[in-house]
């Protein structure tokens, strides 16, 4: 039987970005272990018989600097240019290639997924100017290594003609489209995103192709993302069941009763605004402005006959903030979607976390894991940390779902490995402590002190 609700990543490479000089590839592929297979490894079936088993979590460590947030940064980078394109045709690219070299050659963003039971490839070339070269593929008979077959190709022209197109027997475009293309596609803006927002095309890869991008990657967490705001907006808008949020946060050892959602009152700042603006226009666009706020977030305690509220952002601490975003998330990666014919109620999405364990107790960035693998489905998580400890505990990760990221010395590119791939060469052992190797720097990946 076919799996068509799988919508996972399969991996992912950059090259020529950030401290990446070389190509470096994040891989979701799982490898033979049978360690926690249950809770890590998704196995399905393609309509030829061929399997593929996929990992739902990779962890990335290293010292500052080395590189771990630019790979999430990177998957955020493709992510905008599919689904949030610029509306300026000269507007910069956020492409940020590898300083120390002589020759700046294209950035490349190359990412592999499975939507429906087809397998994607999708790639950019591109520098700050705009998109050299934009490929989508497909695999005719998956999984088939690294056979692939075109959709489209669309690479930057001459002067006679901007874009030159290559197009595959799946998908074609007839007169009149290919004139539109012409007018709607800037060299700033991936075809991807135009061929699904700007014009009626009723070519079902490309369509899926686009939809994984807008359905299943979700948007960059950083510890500067203020996760209250978007999960109360969720609630307000009926996206989240409270309950099942409220439930969440009770496992994390948080007590709160219940959660109230509350219409913000205009600060004194804001009532200044509105009573000196210069003109009515002004006043009612601000006033839009702060009615499109999201409500304030109450939290009701109960302790013996009486009820205490405290207001989430003022009176709660940072960790019970911070977890009531993740616990969102965890709505948002385990919450059962519509079923129909082509998609089942299994959710999956792709969410990466910088610094996951941000204003985190241990324990609760313990709990916050186990309740991911527990409770989602196919969703996957990428995320990067710090948090050594978490090596320790050998009954909550794979060695193939943990990643280091190492600059060298000479020159300052840095290299991105799995701890399955390299544990044998560094002479871990069955027995062997891999928090104690990663301590000790006998897998790399660590600050390098000057002594």
């Amino acid at each position: 039987m076919v799996e068509k609700s799988i919508k996972m990543i399969i991996d992912f490479t950059i090259s020529n970005f950030g401290p990446f000089k070389d190509p470096v590839t994040l891989t979701f592929e799982a490898s033979k272990d049978k360690h926690l297979v249950s809770s890590y490894v998704r196995e399905f079936s393609f309509a030829n018989g061929k399997t593929m088993k996929l990992l739902r979590m990779a962890l990335l460590y290293g010292a500052n600097a080395a590189g771990k947030t630019t790979i999430l940064e990177a998957l955020s980078l493709l992510d905008g240019l599919v689904t949030t394109p610029t509306n300026d045709v000269e507007a910069e690219l956020d492409v940020n290639p590898f300083e120390f070299q002589d020759e700046v050659n294209p950035t490349r963003l190359s990412i592999k997924f499975i939507r429906l039971g087809i397998v994607y490839r999708y790639q950019l070339d591109l520098t700050k100017s705009g998109i050299i070269c934009e490929t989508l593929e497909y695999q005719a008979v998956p999984p088939d290594g690294i056979k692939f077959n075109l959709i489209y190709q669309r690479c930057r022209g001459d002067l006679q003609s901007q874009f030159i197109f290559n197009f595959g027997t799946k998908f074609k475009l007839n007169k009149s489209e290919t004139q539109k293309i012409h007018v709607e596609l800037l060299p700033n803006i991936t075809m991807l995103s135009v061929l699904n927002r700007k014009m009626t095309i009723q070519n079902e890869m490309v369509q899926q192709a686009y939809l994984w991008f807008k359905e299943q990657l979700l948007g960059e967490v950083t510890p500067n993302t203020n996760l209250t705001n978007w999960v109360s907006r969720e609630l307000d808008n009926k996206q989240f069941d409270r309950s099942v949020l409220l439930k969440t946060l009770n496992q994390a050892g948080i007590p709160i009763q219940s959660l109230e959602l509350m219409d913000r009152t205009l600060t004194s700042w804001e009532q200044d605004i509105l009573q000196n603006a210069p003109d009515e226009e002004t006043r009612d666009r601000f006033s839009k402005l702060f009615e499109n706020r999201p409500k304030e977030v109450n939290t009701v305690y109960q302790i013996g006959q009486n009820s205490y509220r405290l207001s989430l952002e003022r009176q709660e601490s940072l960790g019970t903030q911070r977890y009531y975003g993740l616990a969102g998330l965890l709505s948002a990666l385990c919450q059962e979607g519509i079923e129909t014919d082509v998609n089942s109620k299994k959710t999956c999405k792709v969410l990466p976390i910088d610094e996951i364990e941000h204003s985190l107790h241990p324990d609760l960035l313990e709990h916050f894991i186990v309740t991911f693998l527990s409770d989602s489905s196919q969703s996957q998580l990428i995320a990067t940390t710090h948090y050594r400890e978490f090596l320790q505990n050998i009954l909550l990760f794979r060695d193939d779902v943990i990643w280091f990221v190492d600059k060298d010395d000479q020159t300052l590119s840095s290299g991105l490995y799995c701890l399955e791939d390299v544990k044998t060469d560094a002479g871990l052992r069955a027995t062997s402590s891999v928090y104690n190797f990663y301590k000790h720097g006998r897998l790399g990946a660590v600050p390098k002190f000057e002594v």
